[in-house]
């Protein structure tokens, strides 16, 4: 998978946030060119200001995959 699908894989998940009342944004966490976490915004849903979908997602992702996860460097955000 390249970065445009990686980008229109985020994409997607603003479009399905959106409907689900929230705001159009997403983000997908790559690491050796596979998507290992997918998070969307829930600023609306969870009432928290800092709920932004590239904050949830490293956090999804935990630790020890978070440190690996950095190591790589790549995110993707639409």
């Amino acid at each position: 998978m390249g970065d445009a699908a990686f980008v229109q894989e985020a994409i997607d998940l603003a479009r399905e946030n959106v409907g689900r009342g929230g705001r159009p944004f997403g983000a997908v966490l790559i690491r050796d060119g596979e998507v290992i976490v997918r998070a969307g915004n829930w600023l609306e849903a969870d009432h928290d200001p800092t709920a932004h979908a590239e904050l949830i997602a490293p956090g999804d992702a935990g630790q020890p995959e978070l440190d690996r996860l950095w190591a790589a460097r790549s995110a993707k955000t639409a």
